[in-house]
């Protein structure tokens, strides 16, 4: 796996909080089905997933994950509307009563995200990369807040990732 990116780590643990912090119930997406509170509770979802605390299988075949994980380590970011197999079409029910709870349940899940990693040399599964080490889950975070804070206007779309 990789070595950390500084750059990617501050990305994904401090300024994906302060960008966030911007959002209002009504800021628009630009694509896609889901409002601003439906993005930050998925990606405090994601964060979950990444301390372990919710084992996913992975739905990649193992003779593509060497590509999948290609991917993942490239620049090349996430397309608009990608098809996820573990992502509804529609989005659900808010889990949240109101963005603020989503935003600070997000904050919550970043720390534990950290906290996890910086207990043990640990290893999670992703449901689409495999395993992957604190390295890899930064690079999977840094490309998928970027994704959906591009989703919201909140950052321009770059070929960085």
């Amino acid at each position: 796996m990789m070595e950390r990116e500084p750059q990617k780590s501050d990305f994904v643990q401090n300024q994906t909080r302060n960008l966030v912090a911007k959002l209002t119930a009504n800021t628009p997406a630009l694509w896609g089905k889901m409002s601003a509170q439906h993005m930050v509770e998925h990606l405090g979802v994601m964060y979950y997933v990444s301390t372990g605390k919710r084992p996913v299988p992975t739905f990649t075949p193992e003779d593509k994950l060497e590509r999948s994980r290609q991917f993942l380590m490239s620049s090349k970011p996430f397309k608009r509307n990608v098809k996820v197999p573990t992502v509804p079409e529609n989005p659900p029910p808010h889990k949240y009563k109101n963005l603020d709870e989503a935003r600070n349940k997000l904050n919550q899940q970043i720390d534990a995200f950290y906290a996890v990693f910086e207990e043990e040399d640990k290893i999670v599964n992703h449901p689409a990369f495999g395993p992957l080490n604190l390295a890899g889950w930064e690079q999977f975070h840094y490309k998928h807040n970027r994704h959906h804070l591009e989703q919201f206007g909140l950052i321009e779309a770059t070929e960085e990732g």
